[in-house]
């Protein structure tokens, strides 16, 4: 790529600077509104890559997450700090340069410098875009990764390090989000077809990196978990167990209806504008632009929805895996008034349409987001237990549900903590049970809901709001 004019860079870095800002403005307004998490994942997440500082391996969870989101967070834990107050600050840097990305998926586009600012800043200000920015989960910086991969399907053949980086952002979100794998694939393709075209291996060496993580974790699944699809067993396995009442066609239903109405202002606009570019002369040369991009988000969509059939998608929060696809399409209404060049009137006129539908779609209730968690009290017991008992003091937690995670994450170490009830449906467990057998192993405190009886042999240490310490008489600490 040939170098920029001086002028040129020093607009490009106050558009960089300027998105920064952008950014942190908006997941400190988030913060400061009180929300603190998606859902317990981001809690689990984060006690993850705690424990990745303590005993590092390529495979953190040990489970069917996948392992960049804990790798890049542990590693910055390891030079900084292991609390929870780190993690969202990475979580900061990370959404940052994710904001980044799209603003550099604009200009791949050859998007003019403030277009490109105003896409990304756009993209990053779609509600659902500001929540998993500002939450420990890798949506936003996966679905980032995605669409500049998906813009550099656009770079001249001659431009090696656009489709490198193209490939290895692909690469990166596949190790990230198992929905980026069908988009890999669709990508894969496409450059496939490159290469046939132009009668160079180039194109394939690229491919072949954006399919090299699936390839190496199913060679992974096959060797230690005995399957290669593992990850779909343990999927389908989970929501068995939590015998959940909707049925496939109901959840793929509620994916096309949160496509739609979740974030409708983004589609809206875009088709909008769409509509109103086909109808120029040039109008199919320049959506063409934009086909090599949707394809593979299209063949996502195709997929998510058979797998959601098939009970092989994600348990709660379906619209995360869709934001690439919202992502996009701001990205797209960049393009088309870049390189369609509509007058300003066929422009604003299909941008405030489709903006005011959808904002009224947005507040008509007729979608209901699924609540998200607030787990403040047990981020405060996390706190707590961290500085009243010494590092060295074992201590039990037999918590009401999943809430123990967001304990964890606040204590920091959560290796020093024995989890008595884990309420993973799979697993059934008795709290008795598991509570004996900890005494029985040299346990002497731990916490359960202050509502709940003291037994016989334990004895109330304090109290924490809606939590008990207890302690068994037979020992001190």
């Amino acid at each position: 790529m040939t170098s920029l004019p001086p002028r040129h860079l020093r607009s490009e870095l106050l558009a960089l600077g300027g998105l920064i800002l952008v950014q942190v403005a908006l997941s400190a307004g988030i913060r400061k509104s009180g929300f603190l998490a998606i859902s317990d994942d981001d809690y689990a997440r984060v006690v993850i890559a705690q424990n990745f500082v303590q005993t590092p391996n390529w495979d953190p969870s040990g489970t069917s997450w996948l392992p960049f989101p804990f790798l890049h967070l542990g590693a910055a834990m390891m030079f900084f700090s292991p609390s929870l107050e780190f993690a969202r600050v990475w979580t900061l840097v990370c959404s940052c340069a994710a904001t980044l990305l799209l603003f550099a998926a604009g200009r791949q586009w050859q998007v003019r410098v403030s277009l490109a600012f105003a896409a990304a800043a756009a993209g990053a200000l779609l509600p659902y875009a500001t929540y998993l920015a500002a939450a420990t989960v890798p949506e936003y910086l996966t679905a980032a990764l995605l669409i500049f991969a998906l813009a550099t399907l656009e770079a001249k053949t001659s431009d090696t390090r656009a489709h490198w980086l193209g490939a290895a952002c692909m690469c990166l979100a596949t190790a990230s989000r198992y929905e980026a794998w069908p988009v890999a694939l669709a990508f894969a393709g496409i450059k496939v077809r490159d290469a046939i075209q132009l009668r160079s291996l180039r194109p394939l060496v690229s491919s072949t990196l954006a399919l090299g993580f699936p390839l190496v974790w199913m060679a992974h699944g096959l060797k230690d978990h005995g399957n290669a699809l593992f990850f779909v067993t343990r999927v389908a396995d989970y929501k068995e167990a939590l015998e959940a009442g909707s049925s496939g066609a109901v959840i793929a239903l509620r994916y096309l209806e949160a496509l739609f109405l979740a974030e409708p202002e983004a589609i809206l606009a875009a088709l909008g504008l769409a509509g109103v570019v086909a109808a120029k002369g040039s109008g199919k040369k320049v959506l063409a632009r934009t086909v090599r991009a949707w394809l593979p988000l299209g063949f996502m969509l195709l997929v998510l929805l058979v797998s959601a059939l098939r009970s092989g998608v994600a348990t709660h929060h379906e619209e995360r895996v869709l934001l690439p696809i919202w992502l996009l399409s701001v990205l797209t209404c960049a393009v088309l008034i870049e390189h369609g060049r509509p007058t300003f009137i066929h422009a604003a006129i299909p941008l405030f349409f489709g903006i005011g539908l959808g904002f009224g779609l947005r507040h008509s209730e007729i979608y209901k987001r699924e609540d998200f968690t607030d787990r403040r009290q047990e981020e405060v017991l996390g706190r707590h237990l961290r500085v009243r008992f010494r590092a060295e003091t074992r201590i039990g937690l037999s918590l009401e549900d999943y809430g123990y995670f967001a304990v964890l994450a606040a204590a920091e170490n959560p290796q020093r903590f024995e989890i008595l009830d884990t309420h993973d449906p799979r697993v059934p467990t008795s709290a008795p049970e598991l509570l004996t057998r900890y005494r029985e192993a040299g346990g002497c405190l731990f916490v359960a809901p202050s509502k709940q009886p003291v037994t016989l042999g334990t004895r109330e240490v304090e109290m924490i709001s809606r939590w008990s310490v207890r302690q068994f008489d037979s020992c001190t600490f």
